[in-house]
């Protein structure tokens, strides 16, 4: 007969299986903490970067979707490290960013993903929406100086970029360009985005945070603890 201890051990493993971080795959590949997406984004969050990992203007070009990629994984957070806006809301002006610095906890760690824009020249101007759902909290870079300052961190390895004041990388914020934070539900936070550009190209980087395994292995114990009080109370009341 399994004793109560190997039974209480084996309930804890089930339970930390079962926390809703999850990965997806695609081409055969784990990626980052994505939960899902949607919308005109070129065959979904990649992790193979694009060819010669070259992100400047002119590059990669694509009239009607967003290519995203994952730059880097479960990298460590470099201090000081300038985000545009975290808190849930409409980001559609200069003015409605709230800049700040990611907080850095013990043993947290960073995937950093790119979304580049970047239509054929022409008129009229070409654009595209979607949606990406992560599984931890996100910091949104958007602005020109925040991307170049942190491509040598967290972008692609040797990854080619349009740097300088000129480069009009970021998103111009106005009625054009927009994005959106939420948190649709417990352990889940949303980016949505719409981008319209004609001759130049639009990027927005998204750090996302994940806790130290041992934060996840508190939450995990925390939930089975809460779990057994509500069992054993239900137990006690119908006796």
């Amino acid at each position: 007969m399994e004793d109560l201890h190997s039974r209480f051990t084996r309930q804890i493993q089930k339970r930390l299986v079962s926390v809703p971080f999850c990965f997806i795959a695609l081409s055969g590949t784990v990626y980052g903490d994505v939960h899902d997406y949607g919308g005109n984004i070129y065959a979904g969050v990649q992790t193979s970067p694009p060819p010669g990992s070259d992100l400047r203007l002119n590059r990669l070009e694509d009239n009607t979707r967003v290519r995203a990629y994952l730059e880097s994984y479960k990298v460590p957070i470099t201090p000081f490290t300038l985000y545009d806006a975290k808190d849930v809301g409409r980001y559609d002006s200069n003015g409605s960013l709230r800049p700040g610095y990611i907080p850095i906890n013990p043993g947290d760690r960073a995937n950093s993903y790119i979304f580049h824009f970047d239509p054929t020249s022409g008129i009229p101007a070409k654009s595209a929406r979607g949606w990406v759902e992560f599984t931890s909290p996100i910091y949104v870079i958007s602005r020109n100086a925040s991307l170049d300052n942190t491509d040598d961190d967290y972008g692609f390895a040797a990854g080619r970029y349009s740097k300088g004041a000129l480069s009009d990388r970021g998103f111009d914020l106005l009625p054009q360009d927009w994005f959106d934070i939420s948190n649709p539900r417990t352990g889940i936070w949303r980016l949505e985005f719409f981008v319209q550009a004609s001759t130049g190209q639009d990027q927005l980087r998204v750090i996302e945070v994940v806790p130290a395994p041992s934060s996840l292995a508190l939450l995990g114990l925390g939930g089975l603890l809460s779990v057994r009080r509500r069992r054993a109370a239900h137990d006690h009341s119908s006796r």
